[in-house]
């Protein structure tokens, strides 16, 4: 038995319905179930043709044959991404769809194609086919009657690929682009004809960098270049309609227009045509032929290949013309390599170049602007973006482009000022800009510009007039004033752009922010606005569109992005997809019967005004409220009369920032009838900028649209579980007694409020937040402070035991030379090393470099540990006097600096300290027996500055801290000589008493009171040494030494810190150990002399449980 696919392929089309219903029809599609239910797989198929008219599906894995197939109205071939379908002729008809998940090739190849469509011809006759890429063999052909061809790039170098469009249809191809850096479109030409349409690029979606070399030809339809940047061959048109919009640029080899309108940009929109080579062009006719550069639009070409060598004509006059740039338009002349022209050469080169009529303005020639009035560079339509020209006498006509300009100046008749800012000091204007009917743009549309001040503030309260924000902040000082005939517009679709301004005054003029999306979560190319309207009264159509960030009460702009990007970050919603326009309200405003608010993040420019005397906020708008900057008012009232709306859509989003435990933050009231969703403005869609606070939105008054929010506290510790319980309790009085407040003039509630906060810290690094705050209580702990001052101390006491000890002087990484002075009167030089044999009696003298390295770690902190690493270096310098040979006297003076740097989970610590001290000393020698006694005082300066993260936006703390310490301590020792080694154990006690000062920890004002704490510590320290003397034939002597000791410890060993936020009634109480209780201490050395002459050499450690010190020290001694 032998059955076709075709009548197979219709079986399963029959009875498709009972099939899905038995789960049957899967991904070896209908061909193989119909096989499988007629008797197996052994059958012989054989292709035939299919007509499809519903949902035909073929998976990964499948393969299905056909001769033809027609996809009718109704019907979808669809093509997985690992699926193949072959045919012959492959036909879509009106209502039909082909979508094919990787490609189409039409032709013969070899080899054949694994995967996608495999054809001999395609036409598209009404429906529309999609696929990644399309191919032709030189058997293969492609025709459009009507329809929609969509690919990311196209292949006609050898088959045919051909518009075929009946009068009254159209076809259309639209090429994406890749994203691999592969040609777009390949083939020779591209033709476009009566009823072809060719767009490169979606206008929703950006192109990226395409190129190809294939020219483009236009005769009829049209060809439009929407985002991304294109690169082609020649672009040749001799009918029909080109245009390059949407923020696009092509680049073209060379332009040949004889006829057809080439126009470059939009009424709303930015474009850019660049030209590398020849220009022809046809004469402007508006609407029909031509070139014109509307919108922001930019035409660069070469200047040699459009001005002729004398620089007054075009080039070519028989084939090229004047072209029409209109207002906000460029004309680029790129490579201009003259000396210069006068401003009378260039008007009468513009003249020529630019259509009767045209508005734009002329770049890329170097002209002297000496002398000339704003008029005089108008006239010429000159773009001089850096000149600073003087606008006294205003400018009445033409366009103009500078830098800035000087004394009050007035633009009327239509005329056009553009001004830059990018002259020396980025200033706009000095004196401020009058419009009676004229357009100011503020930042270079062709880029460059990065802001500038507007000195004297603009008055546009006569006529219409317009006034265009782009490329780079902006501030108007001086006042805003317009009416309502006034559109301001802050960025379009072509870019972004930001307004400063202070006593705005629209009196029921437009206000409009709107620039494109760059990326999901990229706020880079948001327009923002920081206003401040006159009497906090909204008088203006403010519609805060698309990418768009407004604060009403502050000119602080990047606030709210920084709230924005905290948002996000914390999960809360993603910029550009969950949230789309933000409006902060930073001190209570009202809505004038005049003004209107509207935040819609869908709104582009062209769209309609806001409307008066009603506030909306849309789907996925984000209204950012102060607290504090609101305090008791209202952030949003109605007009005084009541009559205004307020209406709140669904998945619109309310966000407090700071406020205070049992606050009520008033967000809307004043209004008239208003309506808010039931899910707008609570649940998910409102938060908090800090976990410390909780929020729940109270019932919404229709009558009046007012509507509030509780706040309410959360413990401190729950939300930052490694906060100690102390500070924990001392966060939650802040927030009780003074509330969450970021931008706080207490500088102690502002540390911690941003410390907390999500759009600084907070929850986005729950532990950096803890730590950054429990850090900066105990700063001086952090720092070494007390660990700096008792290195200093027990250096200096060691030093002045090593005169009275019976082994070798040593003090951790020390050594003394002493000069004596018999009682004979006589000096000499001596090491203290004859214990045990008699001290000389007489004064001596002696001085003892000091040096100490410190690392230190895992010391614990509360819930947290640290550490430091530190080194000091001084001298000590000391006179004793012995008598009968037993006892010993003696006073000695240290000083030195050093420098230490935590570690740790705390924020990088630094210290920069310098240490003083006195210290009185006694020695008794008896025989084998040995007994030591000092006392003394140390002093500590110490420099104290902790880093901050950058989230916090604020200065590193900084804190002057003193301290100072009582030493005291007594040691005894005993030598037993057994033979040539000498064996002294020794025993001793120590008490130190240590002071921190109180000190404030400061960052623009006090962020911590910190109060004075003591510590008194209890050493006991036990060892013993060994030494043994060679001595060679030849008269020298090398005597090497080994101490090994263990220092137990007791008492405070952990440093308190109780600290104090200004303002606030309770301190936290936080402990931080300093102090090991057990240390081993070790040194091995040797000495190596003869006759008056000893060389000595020696290693000390010192090491616990969280620390270590090391040393490597020398001495050299010459007895007289």
């Amino acid at each position: 038995m032998r059955f076709t696919q075709g009548a197979l392929g219709m079986l399963v089309q029959r009875y498709r319905g009972i099939l899905k219903k038995c789960h049957m029809l899967n991904v070896l599609g209908g061909v193989a179930i119909s096989a499988f239910l007629m008797g197996g797989a052994g059958m012989a198929v054989a292709a035939a043709p299919i007509a499809i008219s519903d949902t035909h599906q073929v998976a990964d894995g499948a393969a299905e044959t056909y001769t033809t197939i027609d996809v009718n109205n109704g019907g979808t071939l669809a093509i997985a991404r690992n699926a193949k379908v072959s045919g012959s002729d492959v036909t879509v008809n009106t209502g039909g769809t082909l979508t094919s998940a990787k490609n189409l090739h039409f032709g013969s190849f070899s080899p054949e194609p694994g995967t996608g469509l495999l054809g001999s011809s395609l036409t598209l006759d009404g429906g529309a086919v999609s696929a990644q890429h399309m191919g032709l063999s030189p058997s293969g052909t492609a025709t459009l009657k009507k329809g929609m061809l969509t690919l990311n790039s196209l292949d006609m170098r050898n088959g045919t690929f051909a518009f075929n469009v009946a009068g009254g249809d159209s076809a259309t191809l639209t090429l994406l682009g890749t994203t691999d850096g592969t040609a777009f479109l390949q083939g020779t030409s591209l033709s476009i004809g009566t009823g072809s349409n060719v767009f490169l690029g979606a206008d929703s979606s950006p192109g990226g960098n395409q190129t190809s070399t294939t020219s483009l030809a236009v005769s009829g339809g049209s060809l439009q270049v929407g985002h991304g940047n294109w690169q082609t061959g020649d672009l040749t048109q001799t009918g029909g309609q080109a245009k390059v919009s949407g923020n696009a640029v092509l680049t073209v080899n060379n332009l040949d227009q004889t006829g057809g309108l080439l126009t470059v940009g939009g009424t709303t929109n930015s474009g850019k045509l660049v030209v590398n080579g020849s220009v022809a062009n046809a004469t402007y006719a508006a609407g029909s032929t031509g070139v014109a550069v509307t919108g922001t639009g930019t035409l660069q070409v070469k200047y040699d290949e459009l001005v002729n060598a004398t620089g007054d004509d075009f080039k070519d006059s028989a084939t090229q013309h004047a072209v029409n740039v209109a207002n906000g338009g460029t004309l680029l002349l790129n490579g201009y390599a003259g000396s210069g022209m006068t401003l009378a050469e260039f008007k009468t080169l513009s003249d020529k170049l630019l259509a009767a009529g045209s508005t734009g303005t002329v770049q890329g020639i170097t002209v002297s602007t000496s002398g000339a009035s704003l008029q005089d560079v108008g006239d010429a339509r000159l773009a001089t973006p850096t000149a600073v020209i003087n606008g006294s006498g205003g400018l009445a006509s033409g366009a103009a482009t500078v830098g800035g300009i000087t004394g009050a100046t007035t633009v009327s008749g239509n005329a056009a000022l553009t001004l830059t800012g990018q002259a020396s000091g980025n200033v706009l204007a000095d004196s401020g800009v009058t419009l009676n009917g004229g357009i100011l743009t503020l930042g270079n549309p062709a880029g460059g510009s990065t802001g500038g001040t507007l000195q004297g503030g603009i008055d546009a309260s006569t006529g219409t007039n317009t006034i265009n924000v782009i490329n780079g902040t902006h501030t108007v000082a001086g006042g805003l004033t317009g009416n309502a005939t006034t559109t301001v517009a802050v960025g379009s679709s072509s870019g972004s752009g930001t307004l400063v301004a202070t006593g705005v005054n629209m009196n029921g003029g437009q206000l409009n922010f709107d620039p494109p999306f760059a990326a999901a979560g990229d706020t880079s190319n948001a327009s923002m606005g920081g206003l401040t309207f006159t009497a906090n009264t909204v008088d203006a159509l403010m519609t805060v569109g698309q990418n768009s960030m407004v604060s009403l009460g502050s000119t602080d702009v990047e606030w709210l992005r920084t709230e924005v990007l905290r948002y996000q970050s914390d999960g809360k919603g993603l910029w550009g997809q969950d949230i789309t326009a933000a409006l902060a309200l930073r001190t209570p405003q009202t809505l004038s019967t005049t003004g209107g608010i509207n935040v819609d993040g869908t709104w582009v420019t062209g769209g309609a005004a806001a409307t008066a005397n009603t506030a909306h906020f849309a789907d996925k708008s984000l209204l950012v409220v102060d607290a504090a900057g609101i305090g008791n008012g209202v952030a949003l009232s109605g007009e005084t009369g009541g009559t205004s709306t307020l209406t709140v859509d669904s998945g619109a989003k309310l966000h407090i920032v700071g406020g205070q435990d049992g606050e009520t933050v008033n967000v809307t009231g004043g209004f008239g009838a208003s309506t808010k969703d039931a899910a707008s403005w609570t649940g998910s869609n409102l938060t908090t900028s800090t976990a410390l606070l909780s929020a729940t939105g109270g019932t919404f008054d229709t009558a009046h649209g007012a509507y509030r929010v509780s706040l309410k506290a959360n413990a401190a510790s729950s939300s930052f579980p490694m906060l100690s319980n102390s500070m924990g309790a001392l966060v939650d009085r802040m927030v009780v007694q003074t509330g969450v407040n970021p931008n706080s003039p207490n500088a102690g509630v502002r540390f911690v409020s941003r410390a907390m906060s999500d759009n600084y810290i907070g929850t986005t690094d729950r532990n950096k937040a803890a730590a950054t705050v429990e850090g900066a209580a105990q700063m001086a702990a952090v720092g070494a402070v007390q660990g700096s001052t008792l290195s200093a101390a027990t250096a200096a006491s060691g030093a002045v035991l090593n005169r009275t000890s019976m082994t070798l002087p040593r003090t951790d990484m020390s050594q003394a030379v002493a000069v004596r002075q018999d009682t004979d009167g006589s000096l000499s030089l001596d090491s203290g090393l004859s214990a045990g044999d008699g001290l000389k009696n007489g004064l001596g003298v002696w001085i003892m470099p000091l040096y100490q390295s410190n690392n230190v770690w895992g010391m614990k902190a509360e819930n947290f540990k640290t550490g430091y690493n530190s080194n000091l270096g001084g001298v000590a310098l000391g006179a004793d006097y012995t008598v009968n040979d037993m006892f010993r006297f003696g006073a000695a003076f240290n000083v030195g600096a050093g420098y230490a740097k935590s570690n740790g989970d705390f924020n990088s610590t630094d210290n920069r300290f310098n240490f003083w001290g006195v210290s009185l000393y006694g020695g008794w020698l008896y025989n084998n027996f040995g007994l030591s006694a000092d006392v003394g005082y140390t002093g500590n300066y110490s420099k104290v500055e902790q880093d901050m993260p950058a989230s916090m936006q604020m200065g590193n703390l900084k804190a002057d801290v003193t301290s100072h310490a009582w030493n005291t301590g007594l040691k005894a020792e005993y030598k037993f000589n057994a033979g040539a080694l000498d064996i002294i154990p020794h025993v001793g006690v120590r008490y130190l008493g240590l002071v921190t000062d109180g000190y404030d920890v400061k960052s623009g004002g006090t962020v911590f009171e910190v109060d004075e704490s003591t510590q008194s510590i209890w050493t006991f320290p036990v060892g013993v040494s060994f030494a043994k003397a060679f001595e060679t034939e030849s008269g020298w002597q090398f005597k090497p030494q080994l101490d090994l000791g263990v220092i137990p410890a007791a008492g405070d060993v952990k440093a308190k810190s109780k600290a104090r936020i200004p303002g606030v009634d309770s301190q936290a109480e936080m402990k931080m150990q300093v102090v090991d209780y057990a240390t081993f201490d070790g040194g091995l050395g040797f000495e190596l002399g003869k006759g008056d002459f000893t060389l000595g050499l020696s290693y000390n450690l010192q090491a616990s449980e969280h620390r270590t010190g090391h040393g490597v020290f020398g001495s050299l001694r010459y007895e007289f």
